[in-house]
């Protein structure tokens, strides 16, 4: 291949590089759950995607952690550990979990993350505020 169509090529495909790269870095950070197929979460939940593919949180009854894997827009957790405490919101805290073993993909629009799996699964964040990440 000739230096002139190499540098072609690599100037083509730099933006696409570059625009992958700045979405994975934007889904790094701490996350709030807006809804779970639409429905709001009965208390807060939250969500830490860190750049090292660890996930953690507080689900409604126990914190958990996790690993990740994203690319472009694919998104896949590995197993999730929690604590095991009881309280009345452990069915929702049970489809959370479910929710995000079934998830394949993401989008960042507008603020928002939303992660989707088949058969239409979506649970829906918004940013957590700084004040509230460090509280």
């Amino acid at each position: 291949m000739s230096l002139p169509r190499a540098f072609l090529i690599l100037s083509a495909t730099a933006p696409l590089l570059a625009a992958c790269a700045a979405a994975e870095q934007d889904l790094h950070g701490d996350w709030h759950l807006q809804s779970l197929q639409g429905k709001a979460p009965p208390v807060p939940v939250t969500l830490l995607l860190d750049a090292d593919g660890r996930a953690s949180g507080a689900a409604p009854c126990n914190r958990y952690f996790g690993a990740y894997d994203a690319g472009a827009e694919a998104l896949e957790f590995g197993p999730i550990a929690s604590t095991k405490r009881a309280c009345p919101e452990l069915a929702f805290e049970g489809a959370y979990f479910n929710a995000l073993a079934q998830v394949t993909a993401y989008r960042l629009e507008a603020g928002l993350l939303t992660l989707s799996g088949p058969q239409d699964m979506t649970a829906v964040f918004t940013r957590r505020p700084p004040a509230a990440q460090d509280g």
